[in-house]
C-alpha cells in the first residue's frame, strides 16, 4: 500500500486496510480511487474530516 499511495498513511484494521491523508483537491481523490480500481481492491467508505483550524 505504501509503495502504491505514497501520499497517504496506511494502518490495517483487521482484514482492511484504512489509508488516511490529506489530498489537494477532486482530481487527486479521483485519481486515488482511479489506482485502487486499477490494483482491483475493494473500496467500503469514503469519508471527509472537518478541517482542522
Amino acid at each position: 500500500m505504501r509503495r502504491a499511495f505514497p501520499a497517504l498513511r496506511a494502518e490495517t484494521r483487521g482484514t482492511d486496510t484504512v489509508l488516511s491523508g490529506t489530498l489537494p483537491d477532486h482530481a487527486a481523490l479521483y485519481g486515488v480511487l482511479a489506482q485502487l480500481e486499477a490494483l482491483g481492491l475493494g473500496l467500503l467508505e469514503v469519508r471527509r474530516l472537518p478541517d482542522r483550524p
